[in-house]
């Protein structure tokens, strides 16, 4: 038999094993999808965990990066004017900030935002005290994220709709390679310490034995957690999956007129360009903020925020820790141009389809428990990349054994 004819015989059994006497038929055939997606899509799904992870400490990374700029040598005795902070940043900039954030703690200073789509945008700090800027953010520092943030996302490609949906395919793979993997992982009914061997590692074994209860066993232990950080990765592509985990939280009346409201969105021909100006403010931001504070009587980061995505006026947004698990949910307080209190909007008040469709995000990126689920999801994000490094090593080590014992 030639050498081409023997390898491709090895493969073949590599791909297709013989069905076991014991086994049923759909554990078979489900056997033989978790290995062939595995194989194709491992490398994809081993990619998208290490960027993730790379991503989770951005923050954290970014502070450290201005560590003299953000740290005081001694708590502030009192804090400057809002508008001193704004007027100090246009005039270093020539640009009005997004986002101006007091953080909790007063030997900490105060961070000054201009932000721009797909940019790095800058990111300067006003001391506490006096407001003046005395430092900025390296523009290389967030532009590294950015780029880990789009090789996550789209892996950086020109064309990055086609990106994102292959990215979300392979993410949904991934779901079903989970589940299949959890059916697999069931025991036989009857069987002596059936599950006492399935929560047991071989750790004092060879390489081999413990690679293959790590990827087993291990998988079943962070199944969940798995499922919720893949299913809120696909929220961001896959219609279907909002109308899942949100619409479907919505009132039908609400359901009805949002599909309505979408429905005149695209057949409204698109506009010539001939967009108005956003009006300059016309109130004093530490008037909004004082006021924000008597709804907000708690403490926490706050910040004010003049633009962004979902922006539209002065908003006054505090972080609130003072819950159970110590989760990071904002309340709003929304102001018109003209400084007219708006809205109070507190998180504890939104109906159930906006609570869980503001912690979708956080709870992807590990953001919502603060620095102790960051640290979760980093490991969590290292192990969703080794279980299919695990499974290859698997595979190829069948495949060398098929590979010796043919040639014998």
């Amino acid at each position: 038999m030639s050498n081409h004819s023997t390898t491709k015989s090895i493969l073949k059994k590599a791909l297709l094993r013989k069905k076991k006497k014991s086994e049923s038929t759909f554990k078979y055939i489900l056997f033989l999808l978790h290995l062939w997606l595995g194989l194709i899509v491992g490398g994809v799904i081993c990619f998208i965990a290490i960027t993730g992870s790379l991503y989770v400490f951005k923050h954290e990374v970014e502070d450290l990066s201005v560590y003299s700029s953000i740290h005081r040598e001694a708590p502030a005795e009192s804090i400057v004017s809002i508008d001193v902070v704004q007027a100090n940043f246009e005039a270093s900039y020539d640009k009005t900030p997004h986002k101006i954030t007091i953080p909790e703690k007063t030997n900490h200073n105060i961070r000054v935002q201009f932000t721009e789509r797909g940019k790095a945008g800058i990111t300067a700090f006003a001391d506490r005290e006096t407001g003046e800027i005395i430092g900025e953010l390296s523009p290389s520092v967030p532009k590294f994220f950015n780029t880990i943030m789009f090789l996550h996302r789209w892996f950086n490609m020109e064309n990055f709709k086609l990106g994102r949906q292959i990215t979300a395919a392979c993410t949904l793979v991934f779901m079903v390679l989970l589940i299949s993997g959890l059916i697999l992982w069931f025991p036989k009914t009857g069987k002596k310490n059936a599950w006492r061997n399935k929560f047991s590692f071989g750790f004092r074994y060879k390489f081999s034995v413990w690679n293959r209860d790590l990827h087993i066993n291990m998988g079943m232990y962070t199944f969940i957690f798995l499922i919720v950080v893949a299913w809120t990765g696909i929220f961001f592509t896959y219609g279907w999956v909002k109308d899942i985990t949100v619409n479907s939280l919505k009132p039908a009346e609400l359901r009805q007129e949002a599909s309505h409201s979408h429905n005149q969105k695209s057949q409204r021909k698109p506009s010539g360009g001939n967009q108005q100006k956003k009006k300059a403010l016309e109130v004093n931001l530490d008037v909004l903020l004082a006021e924000a504070n008597q709804h907000l009587n708690y403490t926490g980061d706050l910040s004010v925020m003049l633009s962004g995505k979902g922006i539209s006026s002065p908003t006054i947004r505090k972080k609130n820790t003072h819950n159970l698990l110590g989760a990071q949910l904002y309340d709003d307080v929304k102001f018109s141009d003209k400084g007219k209190l708006m809205k109070v909007d507190l998180f504890k008040d939104r109906p159930l389809y906006q609570k869980v469709g503001s912690m979708i995000k956080p709870i992807h990126t590990g953001e919502i428990l603060g620095l102790k689920s960051k640290i979760f999801a980093f490991i969590l994000s290292l192990f969703a990349a080794y279980l299919p490094i695990s499974g290859y090593i698997m595979w190829f080590k069948k495949l060398k054994g098929r590979s010796e014992k043919q040639s014998a």
